[in-house]
């Protein structure tokens, strides 16, 4: 009797060690897949913000260009730009390098002398351009993007800022525009990407809510 205990106690000792060392195997086996999925989907969260952030800054341009074109039906430019424009067209049409440049020139100078005259509505609809470009251009991208909202939205009003200095240092307008379109374009971007973060954070409370 006290053989056959001493044998199945082995018997049961000798089986747990398998299935001990069966499930470290599988352990093992398993564990660098999980790692692999891990990168996975982060590198997918990296390519999405990525994208986010190019997707806005595209939405960015649209939405200045299209308040920029409000702005011109109620505020038109002088005509002189239309042609001084066609005639760089036809300069870029032609590969003409030289006349391309008199043509920038014109422009620039005739630039020049139309802002001192501008009326105040043209600059603001400009300014506006800025801020609402940032603001539909954040929030696009805080809604492509499934992390770091705020920050790539914030990244669309980085962006807007550069092209408003850029702007500014090429066309000298009144001292107040590039403040407050960095200003206003900064808040803008920020208020789009929290309202974005908040509203998609409280989606899953909402549906757990209608859940019976």
């Amino acid at each position: 009797m006290f053989g056959v205990g001493m044998s199945t106690a082995y018997a049961r000792k000798l089986r747990w060690c398998t299935l001990n060392a069966r499930f470290k195997d599988s352990a093992i086996v398993a564990r660098p897949g999980a790692i692999r999925a891990g990168d996975r989907e982060t590198f997918m969260k990296i390519v999405r913000f990525i994208l986010a952030l190019a997707v806005g800054i595209v939405i960015f341009s649209l939405t200045v260009a299209a308040v920029g074109a409000i702005g011109h039906g109620f505020y038109p430019p002088p005509a002189e730009f239309q042609q001084i424009g066609d005639r760089m067209s036809d300069a870029m049409r032609a590969q003409d390098q030289a006349a391309f440049e008199r043509t920038q020139v014109e422009l620039a100078e005739a630039m020049a002398a139309y802002l001192p005259t501008a009326p105040t509505g043209s600059f603001i609809f400009v300014v506006a351009a800025w801020i609402t470009g940032a603001f539909v251009g954040g929030g696009v991208a805080a809604f492509v993007t499934s992390w770091g909202r705020r920050s790539v939205a914030m990244l669309v009003g980085v962006a807007d800022v550069g092209a408003i200095i850029l702007v500014s240092s090429l066309l000298p307008g009144p001292g107040w525009m590039p403040f407050v379109g960095i200003a206003g374009s900064l808040i803008a971007a920020f208020a789009a990407g929290t309202l974005v973060a908040s509203g998609t954070r409280t989606k899953p409370s909402l549906s757990r809510k209608a859940a019976p």
